[in-house]
């Protein structure tokens, strides 16, 4: 018997997930389970992190002002911080221009540190804005008395790269 593969063309990772679960992985998160969103995130950005068509992405996302889910692995805020790093570095970025695109994503084939320190600059960000969160309810329940539970911290990286990190 002869097996016959249907060869396809190179395409982004994320483009061999059904729309359903596109959504949930990419799109934005609905407020509620922030669990299970974080969940979401942090298979987005496993996905995302070995697809070779990242910095395309992420260069379309720059440049279109794409303000919602997460793009070549990386949220909002993230996405912001590489543009600053990209236009610091003397890239022209113009919204909706082709050519900001391609610019800006040989930019980043070029010097593809620039996500990774995003991403640790993002992770930096919520550790600090969930030691603040703990520290407020640290200080209600000493005025109040209550009994609050606190939200204790990931683990710290054993050196695997995976523990530790509230955003991959």
């Amino acid at each position: 018997m002869v097996e016959h593969r249907v060869r396809r063309g190179p395409e982004p990772e994320c483009k061999r997930f059904s729309p359903v679960w596109a959504d949930r992985l990419w799109g934005p998160h609905e407020p509620g389970d922030a669990a299970r969103a974080k969940v979401y995130r942090q298979m987005a950005a496993l996905v995302c992190q070995d697809c070779r068509f990242t910095p395309i992405c992420l260069a379309t996302s720059i440049c279109n002002a794409d303000q919602h889910g997460i793009v070549a692995g990386l949220p909002v805020r993230a996405r912001r911080r590489v543009r600053r790093m990209a236009e610091a570095a003397g890239i022209e970025i113009v919204r909706g221009e082709q050519a900001s695109v391609q610019r800006l994503s040989r930019w980043i084939y070029a010097n593809p540190e620039v996500i990774a320190t995003a991403r640790a600059e993002e992770n930096k960000r919520l550790r600090r804005e969930l030691n603040t969160s703990n520290q407020r309810r640290l200080r209600d329940n000493k005025r109040t008395g209550d009994a609050v539970p606190v939200v204790s911290s990931p683990p710290e990286s054993d050196g695997s790269g995976n523990q530790g990190r509230l955003f991959e």
